[in-house]
């Protein structure tokens, strides 16, 4: 279970009166009270009590009650007790079309309830100091919640202390179509949570210091343009099928965005900064990230014992320990991606620090930029196999595909006499005894000419102490490219050498399937 986090206090703001007077065909309410004929009610006064069920009851469709600003106060005086436990400031049940604004409910098990509703509407409400949730919708269908506050509803004192999908500030369970806007959510155990429910939607949201910041089960549910700070997780879909987290920001919180034994759910244009995981995928099936930014978190994206993992169009900047980690993940497809300034800091256990970290997982690299990663750009092992095309490896295209083996790029040492480099060295290591790697290096053949060799001789060379050409080394002109088979895996340096004095002038060719943008006189 997760820590809950309740050390950041927040100051809420009185909501104010709405209106001088309740309008001439509004019922006035001063106690709890049964509302059980349509029409529309005002509070005239707060309303305390420490005795009843349920303070205000509506048991009638067709009804709208404007609190004018009053709260509904369940009268607990010590929070380490349940003040009325088991109760509910306001419910609603069983009706269609009730209208519920501009009220408080604080001290209840329940702050306001709908359960087995239809096109409910709550508005300007604010829930507080509430012992499991604020707002709880249970078989509720076509339900909108507008500028709602929920802070602090859970009793720390709580015992079984709740779950994130048991207590929330609004929480939803077992209900369809729910529509949340511009809700603030702080001090709960869940912010938001639809447990069980389909087709919950929350947007322009703030989720702030809960133990989950956004919690979506269920099938279908969305969270757009949503922000959540300070929470041990901020964006999670637990349990869930089709969910998505979309132009939504993750600040400094614990996890950043979630997925765990879920299906086919979407993580796309969002932000994560600041926090341990930018993006942790466990135990789920199809998950798509695209779109995604992770900016200073120990572990950029990690995916944990899933399938079929897709990441597009994303950045993973500054990360202290790992980019992107795979760990007993297979099928992982990541393209137009870029790693950067991965630190290797941080120590974990059990996994080396890297731009790539594969344990016994699987992944096809497709037009991949990694740069300035601290210790290995890629680190695959205990049998963990890449195919990676098209890869900017610190301002080198290459290609390669391998099973157990570590790349990096690396100071080139003093190539061997007539021979001259043309781009970068990489440093290969195997990681186990069955490491292979099928490596592509491209060049750029106006580098072939400033170096002063012949473009037909160029090789790969490893070096180890002592310089060798790699056996099967060859060089494919038409796409400007070294090819090589390297059987032994052992660490070395990898370069691209060619022959001086060149009798045959490059060809002058560019090539940008796998030629680099640097040339040779700027290593």
């Amino acid at each position: 279970m997760f820590v809950l986090l309740l050390a950041v206090s927040l100051v809420c703001a009185s909501v104010p009166a709405f209106g001088d007077a309740p309008d001439a065909s509004s019922a006035s309410l001063d106690s709890c009270t049964t509302i059980s004929t349509p029409g529309r009610y005002v509070l005239a006064s707060d309303v305390r009590t420490e005795t009843a069920e349920s303070c205000i009851d509506i048991r009638a469709d067709d009804v709208t009650l404007d609190g004018r600003g009053h709260v509904i106060d369940g009268r607990k005086t010590d929070r380490r007790s349940v003040g009325n436990s088991g109760n509910t400031g306001l419910s609603v049940r069983d009706a269609r079309n009730v209208t519920v604004r501009n009220l408080t409910a604080t001290d209840w098990e329940v702050g306001v309830g709908f359960a087995g509703t239809t096109d409910g509407t709550l508005r300007d409400v604010r829930v507080v100091d509430n012992d499991l949730s604020g707002v709880r919708l249970a078989d509720a269908t076509g339900t909108d919640l507008t500028n709602v506050t929920a802070t602090t509803n859970v009793n720390p004192q709580r015992r079984p202390f709740p779950g994130p999908s048991e207590s929330a500030g609004i929480f939803v369970a077992d209900s369809t179509d729910t529509r949340v806007l511009d809700a603030n959510l702080s001090r709960n155990v869940a912010g938001f949570a639809s447990v069980r429910s389909t087709g919950s939607v929350v947007v322009d949201s703030v989720g702030q210091s809960n133990e989950v910041g956004f919690l979506l089960g269920g099938t279908n549910g969305t969270v757009r343009g949503g922000v959540a700070a300070g929470n041990n997780v901020a964006f999670f879909a637990d349990n869930a099928s089709a969910s998505t987290f979309a132009r939504s920001f993750a600040i400094s919180n614990r996890v950043g965005f979630g997925v765990e034994n879920s299906t086919n759910a979407t993580v796309a244009d969002v932000n994560a900064s600041s926090g341990l995981l930018g993006v942790s995928v466990v135990e789920s099936r199809r998950t798509t990230l695209d779109n995604a930014t992770t900016t200073d978190e120990l572990v950029g994206v990690n995916f944990l014992d899933s399938t079929d993992a897709t990441v597009t169009d994303s950045t993973v900047t500054g990360s202290g320990f790992v980019g992107v980690g795979l760990v007993g993940t297979s099928r992982a497809r990541i393209s137009n991606t870029t790693v950067a300034r991965s630190a290797g800091n941080a120590s974990i256990p059990g996994a080396t620090s890297s731009g790539f970290y594969l344990n016994d997982s699987a992944a096809r690299l497709r037009d991949v930029t990694a740069t300035k990663n601290e210790n290995w750009t890629v680190f695959a092992e205990r049998g963990s196999s890449l195919d990676a095309r098209n890869v900017s490896l610190d301002g080198t295209r290459l290609s390669f595909s391998g099973r157990n083996v570590a790349l990096d790029s690396t100071d080139r040492p003093e190539a061997p006499p007539n021979r001259a480099p043309v781009g970068r060295s990489f440093v290969v290591s195997g990681t186990s005894s069955d490491s292979t790697l099928d490596l592509r290096v491209g060049y750029d053949p106006r580098a072939v000419a400033a170096a002063g060799v012949n473009e037909t001789t160029l090789r790969l060379w490893r070096y180890d102490g002592d310089w060798s050409r790699v056996a099967d080394s060859r060089v494919v002109r038409d796409d400007s490219a070294v090819t090589a088979s390297l059987s032994r895996t052992d660490r070395s340096v990898v370069t691209a050498l060619g022959e001086r004095n060149a009798t045959e002038p490059a060809s002058g060719r560019y090539s940008d399937r796998y030629g680099i943008v640097a040339s040779s006189s700027a290593e």
